[in-house]
């Protein structure tokens, strides 16, 4: 149910991919809806302000269990300080990834650099 460049994906990321693809075919033609929807897990460069929201409410979602006072503090500054606390979400993500030996896909690390210089601007 997802295009090929997301074939490589774990199944528990699959389903952000898959239900854009479905709205796609579904006749939804809102390219920033799309994209927030397919990358909310991952992260992408050409997110807009609601995608960045909805890339740091994945991760921030109350029912999470672990370091939940620090997603707390987080969820906190949203939505004021909405690209550092993505910002603190994607640096989160792209260490624990690394530090399983698992690899980051470009379009995350695109982002994760994308706000490293908006919070140096």
């Amino acid at each position: 149910m997802v295009d090929d460049e997301f074939a490589q994906l774990p199944g528990k990321l699959l389903h952000g991919p898959a239900a854009a693809g479905r709205l796609a075919r579904e006749g939804v033609g809102d390219d920033g809806l799309l994209r927030a929807v397919a990358f909310h897990t991952l992260g992408h460069p050409g997110l807009d302000s609601a995608g960045v929201a909805l890339y740091a409410a994945d991760f921030l979602e109350p029912g999470r269990a672990v370091r939940a006072e620090w997603r707390a503090s987080l969820r906190g500054r949203m939505p004021d300080e909405m690209d550092d606390v993505a910002l603190a979400v994607a640096s989160a993500r792209t260490e624990h990834l690394r530090g399983i030996g698992g690899s980051v896909r470009p379009e995350t690390a695109a982002f994760l650099e994308l706000l490293k210089m908006r919070a140096h601007a």
